[in-house]
């Protein structure tokens, strides 16, 4: 999964680098073909595989923790305000 992302990575630096669209059909062929991999893989999971797979992610886990707690510091402020 990880190596698919760095892939769509790749073909966004490249899709920035191809100032003068020489290169766009073969990129867009690339990345719908990453697109379409990335899709049937994730087809079949279920959603706790979906969050167990992200959560491996260690930035995706930081971010995840990130708005957990600005989410509990917003219940918190809402629920004062009552």
């Amino acid at each position: 999964m990880r190596d698919y992302t760095k892939a769509l990575e790749a073909i966004q630096e490249a899709t920035e680098h191809d100032t003068e669209n020489q290169h766009t059909k073969e990129i867009s062929q690339v990345e719908f073909k990453l697109q379409q991999a990335l899709f049937s893989q994730r087809g079949e999971e279920s959603q706790e595989e979906t969050l167990e797979r992200a959560m491996r992610d260690p930035e995706v886990a930081v971010n995840f923790l990130i708005l957990e707690k600005k989410r509990g510091f917003l219940i918190h402020q809402f629920n004062r305000t009552l």
